[in-house]
């Protein structure tokens, strides 16, 4: 599709060009009359055998340079179709976070070693036991603890380190918020108001995500000066999708994290459960085990708002997920909507014949109050087939079966299943008869 896309907008700039611009007919124009020469002087010398060698020479010689100042103009002609190509090129901002994610297998190893050296900051804390409850908790979770960040861990790190107050705001607050202007009467340079009915998972993960650009802003910065990352809104998105990775890792540390979720076959609920995270945070987590020496399943991650309207995604190679918009109505995550709180599987299997298991599961990000609706965000994760039965989602699946599978394409408008029943758009370029 990208590439469509990128064809599609090449196709329009030369259109455009040589509608409007004097300078390329002229080129054009140039080209087929070398090429005539050329093609003349070839014939005469194919067709005449009579000819003095001394003419013969001038003949060559002609081909020759004919050809020469025709590669000249053909040099100029493309020159001037690149720098079109690239000014009406389909990359987005978010197109080119993604592709730069993918090249980097959704693992970066400086954000890894950056999380565990603030981590390493918490040993000395008065807050090391966080959440756990120690007679629940085995020796391997009792020594394991002291390096899980706990809320009170984060709030307890930006008060000491960087003079921050955290307190619950009030109101109709709903995102976390910092106020640079405080009473002149506090010891505090800075407070940072947490949102009033955000879960606790909610509240950890924005305090490790706000400690993290505190305290690695340096490798943060370092990677959004990417060549790859060609405008400011690309580096932002990028920054603030580094920042959630820096705060994933302090969160969950790579290896326990990746043993733990060998241990349960990928039980999502499970980890969730252990780490005291919600199934986002999980999801998002499992996405970025990609040390060399040291990998998980390779996932792909997707979320939808209620109205099935994509806001965010890891891509996972191979499998073609939409920027926006909307996936395909079948896609699993849609299902998911419909009976929050429960996870759901699927085998879905696409025109090109990959299969893939998706599953999802709808959670709450803001708790509910009277005045206040809740907050639903539906999550998938997507891994190729044969991967599956690593899985505890595998369980009781057919997976040798395509005849269970659930036929899907990617979006309706890139799917060319003509004769879908769920089909709600055309699919792009061809109308609807």
């Amino acid at each position: 599709y990208r590439g469509y896309l990128d064809v599609n907008a090449a196709a329009n700039a030369i259109s455009n060009r040589l509608q409007s611009d004097p300078l390329f007919s002229q080129l054009l124009h140039q080209m087929l009359s070398q090429i005539t020469a050329i093609r003349s002087g070839a014939e005469i010398l194919r067709d005449v055998k009579s000819i003095p060698a001394e003419q013969r020479e001038g003949f060559y010689n002609s081909i020759f340079d004919e050809s020469r100042a025709l590669s000249d103009v053909a040099r100029s002609l493309i020159a001037q179709f690149d720098r079109d190509m690239e000014r009406n090129k389909s990359v987005s901002p978010l197109r080119e976070v993604n592709d730069m994610i993918i090249g980097e297998n959704n693992y970066f190893p400086e954000l890894e070693k950056a999380a565990d050296k603030i981590r390493s900051g918490f040993a000395n804390s008065n807050y090391t036991s966080g959440s756990f409850s120690d007679d629940t908790l085995s020796d391997e979770q009792l020594s394991a603890k002291e390096i899980l960040p706990s809320e009170e861990i984060l709030i307890e790190q930006l008060r000491n380190r960087f003079s921050i107050k955290v307190e619950h705001s009030t109101g109709t607050d709903k995102n976390l918020t910092d106020e640079n202007t405080i009473k002149s009467d506090t010891p505090f340079d800075k407070i940072l108001k947490l949102p009033p009915n955000a879960t606790a998972a909610t509240r950890r993960f924005q305090l490790a995500r706000k400690l993290a650009t505190l305290m690695a802003s340096e490798v943060l910065d370092k990677h959004c000066t990417d060549e790859r990352l060609t405008s400011k809104e690309a580096k932002s998105i990028m920054f603030n999708a580094l920042a959630s990775y820096v705060a994933g890792a302090l969160i969950f540390p790579y290896d326990l994290f990746l043993q733990k979720a060998q241990q349960s076959s990928y039980d999502v609920e499970y980890l969730a459960q252990y780490f005291n995270a919600s199934f986002e945070q999980i999801a998002h987590r499992l996405v970025t085990l990609r040390k060399p020496d040291a990998q998980g399943i390779p996932f792909g991650f997707l979320r939808a708002d209620p109205s099935g309207f994509l806001t965010k995604q890891f891509p996972l190679p191979g499998l073609l997920m939409p920027n926006a918009g909307h996936a395909c109505p079948l896609w699993v995550i849609y299902l998911s909507l419909r009976s929050p709180g429960e996870t759901v599987r699927q085998i879905a299997s696409f025109a090109d014949g990959s299969r893939y298991m998706f599953i999802a599961n709808t959670g709450i990000k803001r708790v509910k109050t009277f005045s206040d609706q809740p907050n639903y965000s539906a999550v998938m994760l997507a891994c190729d087939l044969v991967h599956a039965d690593k899985t505890v989602y595998a369980q009781g699946l057919q997976l040798d079966n395509k005849n269970s599978d659930v036929m899907v394409g990617p979006s309706c408008n890139l799917c060319v299943r003509r004769n879908c029943s769920h089909r709600n758009s055309p699919m792009a370029g061809v109308s609807i008869s």
